[in-house]
């Protein structure tokens, strides 16, 4: 294991890309996040790009291992992006959110609090991976890494709720962390 406060950037400069799960799983947040905003828009909406389809798949309830699996790992790159606007657009305009001890609603308060999230929260990186799913409702852990202005490193771990729209749109999210 990397020391703390390193393992995600580290990991994605490894020469193996087996190394351990964190590297395996980032090397796929790191391809991901190259996605185009318009790309992200798609899939965070409900659409999975598709090399061999002119009309990929919709990432919508009631969701498959494979389509659940998908619409996490798009979260994860949007986040990853560390783009508001890009993030909120995978959530209906009066999505609901409990953040810890936060709880607001809409993607102006969204993109308000992702805003405040990653002044303070410097090179971030998160890691989500699906827990469980059942007709429009995903269960995800994570874990993200970030660095205050003094340089201090930090390591968060919890679970996130989530419930879907018909259209493939997050209606609610509800996160614990330590």
């Amino acid at each position: 294991m990397l020391p703390h406060g390193r393992f995600l950037i580290a990991s994605l400069r490894s020469a193996n890309p087996l190394r351990h799960d964190h590297t395996r799983i980032l090397g796929t947040v790191a391809c991901r996040h190259a996605l185009s905003t318009a790309q992200a828009t798609r899939c965070l909406a409900g659409a999975a790009a598709s090399e061999n389809s002119a009309s990929p798949p919709r990432l919508v309830p009631p969701f498959t291992e494979e389509t659940a699996r998908a619409k996490v790992k798009f979260a994860e790159a949007a986040w990853n992006s560390r783009d508001p606007e890009r993030v909120a657009l995978a959530y209906t305009p009066e999505s609901q959110w409990r953040n810890r001890c936060e709880f607001f609603s809409g993607r102006e308060e969204i993109k308000a609090f992702l805003r405040r999230k990653w002044s303070k929260e410097q090179d971030y990186r998160l890691m989500k991976e699906l827990w469980c799913f059942t007709g429009n409702r995903i269960a995800v852990r994570f874990e993200y890494e970030w660095h205050d202005s003094v340089g201090q490193w930090w390591r968060t771990h919890g679970n996130e709720l989530w419930e879907f729209t018909d259209e493939g749109l997050m209606r609610r999210r509800d996160m614990s962390a330590n």
